[in-house]
């Protein structure tokens, strides 16, 4: 059947509508992983749900000039679930995610948010941009250990020696981790993670199994520096996978709390990097954050830099006390976004302005609409990518206290 690609969904898929078929199916709406819009394809229906049909690829007829020509620059792409968008060109990629945070923001609950979207900050480099990887590993009908990514929606392992996504510093690590893990001949560990500090030229790699994990190679902390700070990180421990980017998004964070001699609470704060970041500038930084390591890398890392007005208390991010009285809190969730309690006793706490951080355009917009209920109003939202060639998206977005 034949389909001409007018937009993306959420995983980066093309939407389209199925042309000239019969009435049954004619008109309706179809989904096809890496296609591009403009692109006139050919598609082979694999899935039917009633209100949309999920198709895969044949042969593109007439191909956009968003799509990049020649052949592609990794050989597993298509197979290999790590990236969405290697098959258009940066431009395009970053037109789609900035639809993507619009969208999310604007058609939630009939659009009752009409916040200001400022321009999409993009990544300095589309390729070896990543400082940490994490590998599923399995091993073959001989054996061998066979690491990679994991195929779209599956947990087939697509074996690869080398990757666009990290830099060939971390592919010699992990090449040394699978070596020593082949060479002790113990149960193969289920993932393996390797990070690369930015600045510093650090690496470990750690081997996760099911009752725990233990580092490989390297330090069993690396060090680095995000917006001038110097940081520890424990392999269990968070940090951002682009560090020039999230450089930039803590720029944007610092430009919305406008932190000068201000309390801010920092929730679901990892090992401190917003916080930190800001506090030269901040009265008091009180950081919350549920990950017991994370929370130990925190306090060392304000110890480090000698900040002193820096507080980091380990429980969920709903339990601070409502003693607490912040001018601004940051909420920095996981991809699920907040739970409506920690939304509830924000609101409760009058800060003059919540900065929403997400890596989920919608559980961001969800949780600025809950809020919106409660007396904040959405005022600017920015996205900035730390995912380039993947279907993800950073947002932030500054919340006010309404009259």
């Amino acid at each position: 059947m034949k389909v001409k690609i007018t937009a993306y969904n959420s995983e980066g898929a093309g939407i389209g509508r199925i042309e000239g078929e019969d009435d049954k199916i004619n008109g309706k709406v179809v989904f096809v992983p890496f296609t591009a819009i403009g692109d006139y394809v050919e598609v082979n229906p694999i899935k039917n749900t009633g209100s949309v049909i999920y198709g895969e690829l044949v042969q593109v007829i007439q191909a956009s000039t968003d799509r990049i020509t020649g052949v592609c620059d990794c050989t597993v792409f298509g197979q290999c679930g790590g990236c969405d968008f290697r098959h258009i060109t940066y431009s395009a990629e970053l037109k789609a995610k900035e639809r993507f945070v619009r969208d999310g923001f604007t058609r939630i609950d009939g659009g009752r948010l009409t916040p200001e979207f400022l321009p999409i900050v993009p990544s300095d480099n589309v390729n070896y941009y990543r400082n940490n990887v994490q590998l599923h590993i399995t091993e073959d009908s001989c054996g061998g250990i066979v690491y990679g990514f994991l195929a779209s929606k599956s947990k087939t392992v697509i074996a690869h020696k080398g990757c666009k996504l990290y830099s060939a510093e971390m592919n010699e690590c992990i090449k040394r981790a699978v070596g020593m893990i082949q060479e002790r001949g113990k149960r193969t560990p289920q993932k393996i993670c390797v990070r690369r500090g930015h600045y510093s030229g650090e690496t470990n790699a750690t081997a996760f199994h099911m009752k725990g994990y233990e580092v490989i190679t390297g330090n069993k902390k690396i060090t680095d520096t995000m917006c001038g700070v110097k940081v520890e990180i424990s392999p269990s421990s968070f940090y951002q996978v682009n560090t020039p980017a999230a450089e930039k998004l803590y720029a944007i964070v610092a430009d919305f709390v406008q932190p000068d001699n201000a309390v801010i609470l920092d929730l679901y704060c990892g090992i401190g990097t917003i916080g930190l970041s800001l506090a030269k500038r901040a009265k008091e930084i009180i950081g919350i954050e549920r990950d017991e390591v994370a929370v130990k890398n925190a306090v060392s890392n304000a110890r480090l830099n000698n900040i002193n007005n820096a507080r980091f208390i380990c429980g969920d991010a709903g339990d601070f006390s409502q003693k607490i009285t912040p001018d601004a809190v940051i909420l920095d969730p996981v991809r699920r976004g907040c739970d409506i309690s920690v939304l509830e006793k924000t609101a409760n706490l009058c800060p003059k302005k919540i900065i929403m951080v997400s890596c989920n355009p919608a559980t961001a917009a969800r949780d600025c609409s809950r809020l919106y209920k409660l007396g904040y109003n959405t005022v600017k939202v920015a996205a900035v990518d730390l995912f380039p060639r993947t279907r993800h998206i950073e947002c932030v977005a500054l919340l006010n206290k309404g009259s």
